[in-house]
C-alpha cells in the first residue's frame, strides 16, 4: 500500500508517539 511514509518530528512527546506509530504502520505495509 505505501512505499514511503515521512513524518516529520519536533522533539515532543506527541511527535515521538506520533512516529512510533508510523514505524508500526510502515512495517506493516512493508514501507521505508
Amino acid at each position: 500500500m505505501f512505499k514511503h511514509i515521512l513524518i516529520a518530528t519536533d522533539g515532543s512527546e506527541a511527535s515521538s508517539h506520533a512516529a512510533a506509530l508510523a514505524v508500526g504502520l510502515a512495517r506493516t505495509h512493508a514501507a521505508r
